[in-house]
């Protein structure tokens, strides 16, 4: 069995890799910290849905990693076509949070906030399609795992944080190159 920093230290190169047909965000990611498609709202039931999907690594958040600013670029150009679906979503999680005395997703406890998400995994909210459920939670999982791993130059993982989380210590070609004999597996003369 893999254990979570395995998966997410492996992860990281083709999360990264998955970066390259999104430059219009990764141009406003970096432009700007601050919500361009999402309202406030939306913006903090996001942080936190994020935090619940994936909870701090070696102490660094999905916060520190700036993966809400992520995915609002990330929606506000190439995955514009999952605005809708992530607002039905959003707008879900903070009527749910209404019908229980809270005044939104967030400020719901972190208990309450996992079932509501094992609750979208399974698709067994109501209010909103069981497969359209499946596929909020499926967008939201990878693209939170994209703007907590990615290069920094793709807009998430802010100051290396994902990156430091796991102990990746970047991009091999940022540190000098590897040699054609390391990647064989040749030792080091």
């Amino acid at each position: 069995m893999i254990g979570r920093r395995d998966f997410l230290g492996l992860s990281a190169a083709n999360l990264a890799a998955a970066m390259g047909a999104n430059p219009l965000a990764l141009a406003t990611a970096q432009q700007t910290p601050l919500p361009t498609v999402l309202k406030p709202d939306e913006w903090t039931a996001l942080e936190a849905l994020c935090g619940i999907l994936l909870p701090p690594v070696n102490g660094v958040s999905t916060r520190d990693a700036g993966v809400a600013n992520f995915i609002d670029k990330f929606l506000l150009h190439e995955g514009a076509d999952q605005l809708p679906i992530y607002r039905r979503g959003l707008h879900l999680g903070n009527a749910y949070a209404l019908t229980i005395g809270t005044p939104s997703w967030s400020a719901l406890g972190e208990g309450e906030q996992v079932r509501w998400v094992e609750q979208l995994e399974d698709g067994a909210l109501s209010g909103m399609a069981g497969p359209e459920q499946q596929v909020l939670f499926q967008s939201l999982w990878f693209n939170t795992l994209l703007g907590f791993l990615a290069a920094p130059s793709h807009g998430g993982n802010v100051n290396h944080a994902g990156w430091r989380a796991i102990s990746f210590p970047g991009h091999l070609h940022m540190q000098g190159g590897i040699t054609d004999d390391e990647v064989a597996g040749k030792p080091a003369e």
